[in-house]
């Protein structure tokens, strides 16, 4: 699944580093995608560092860990949906 093309910078790189360890375990779908694909932004605007307002940061930060609850992102999660996720395996080039 390719992501949205209004994903940029780090929110695109969560979505490339997590989506298809997500769809590999079956936790990503079409009809996920915009949740994901918010996960992803949230996830992005945490890691500029641009939020000052700390109970925006923590409001935020919390979306984020809901959201990553969700998608079986936490070690919690994964042991509540039984789920063992497993990174991209190299190809036969490495890569």
């Amino acid at each position: 699944m390719t992501p949205p093309k209004n994903l940029e910078g780090e929110a695109r790189k969560f979505w490339h580093r997590n989506a298809p360890i997500l769809e590999r375990a079956g936790l990503l779908t079409d009809a996920d995608r915009d949740s994901f694909s918010l996960l992803c932004t949230c996830w992005a605007k945490l890691q500029d560092g641009a939020i000052t307002d700390p109970m925006r940061f923590v409001a935020l930060a919390k979306q984020v860990q809901n959201l990553m609850k969700a998608f079986g992102l936490t070690p919690e999660a994964r042991k509540r949906l039984k789920i063992t996720l497993e990174p991209d395996k190299p190809d036969e080039f490495g890569i």
